[in-house]
């Protein structure tokens, strides 16, 4: 509906795990989002993917609850 919008997608994990493994989990559940754009006719050159891991945490508790909403991709409209 908006061809002209740019769109970034933030990976983000909970703090389990390495924070290299994080990083790159983070980057997959990125890409997955993408790809599922993609696939629903986006224009690939208007995707743009990040990984920040463990640093961006929504919940900083320590319940599985917490963890879960620490597991995200944020899609952001430039």
């Amino acid at each position: 509906a908006n061809p002209d919008r740019k769109i970034h997608i933030d990976g983000n994990t909970d703090v389990r795990g390495p924070a290299k493994y994080n990083m790159a989990l983070g980057m997959r559940r990125a890409e997955a989002v993408a790809n599922y754009l993609i696939s629903k006719g986006v224009d690939a050159e208007r995707i743009s993917v990040e990984s920040h891991g463990a640093q961006n945490l929504a919940d900083k508790g320590t319940t599985n609850q917490s963890h879960a909403a620490n597991r995200r991709a944020n899609v952001a409209f430039e």
